[in-house]
């Protein structure tokens, strides 16, 4: 449960995202799902409950202990640092990890998932396009060698083009060993991509359960209509 003063934001969620998981969080806006994936970063205080990630509880840990963990976000918005050039952008991803090695292996990861980006290492990051922004976003999260990457909203503002594409990279990373804990107001992205998905309604969890379970019934229309 998370409160902001009298206002309540969520309200005795519970969920899980189990090894290998792609799961999607969707609901409309102001159903708490940016305030959930900001919880789990310790970015936004958490007023009842418990947070364990891999059988260790996360309350009162600091973000940069919860990253060192494995659990990274991509938050809305991208949120770049837009007069650094791209390589800088990614390697701030990385601030936090002392193998130079496998950093290395990180960086060349990214350049095969967004191969533009390779081209662009020297262009400032406020200069690209929103696609490649949002690629750069994500890339950067992967610079910092999550087991767990928490994304909100990545198709925002994007062309139906790249979102396909952003779905097919999404795939691409979970089967290379990391889960992914998506949020996304993209239907066709959220169930397209996903294993398993919860429905948030005003801060309550109105569904949970695979993805076939939430494209048979109506609830991805109430959590998207908001009705």
């Amino acid at each position: 449960t998370i409160k902001y003063g009298l206002s309540v934001a969520l309200e005795n969620v519970s969920l899980e995202v189990n090894e290998g998981d792609i799961v999607t969080i969707i609901g409309a806006n102001g159903a708490g799902k940016s305030t959930l994936l900001m919880s789990l970063l310790g970015l936004v205080p958490i007023s009842s409950g418990e947070i364990y990630f891999k059988g260790k509880l996360l309350n009162n840990k600091k973000t940069n202990d919860i990253v060192k963990d494995g659990i990274v976000l991509v938050p809305e918005n991208r949120q770049l640092f837009p007069f650094l050039n791209v390589l800088d952008n990614l390697t701030l991803g990385a601030c936090l990890r002392k193998n130079k090695d496998e950093v290395k292996n990180n960086l060349e990861n990214v350049f095969r998932l967004f191969p533009i980006l390779k081209e662009k290492t020297k262009q400032k990051a406020g200069t690209l396009s929103g696609g490649q922004q949002q690629m750069l976003a994500v890339g950067r999260g992967l610079m910092a060698n999550p087991t767990l990457l928490c994304l909100d909203e990545p198709s925002l503002g994007l062309a139906p083009l790249v979102i396909e594409e952003m779905g097919a990279v999404l795939k691409d990373i979970n089967k290379h060993g990391v889960s992914i804990l998506l949020v996304e107001q993209n239907v066709h992205l959220a169930l397209g991509t996903a294993t398993r998905g919860y429905a948030l309604k005003t801060g309550n969890v109105i569904f949970g359960g695979t993805i076939e379970e939430l494209k048979a019934s109506d609830i991805a229309k109430e959590a998207y209509l908001g009705k």
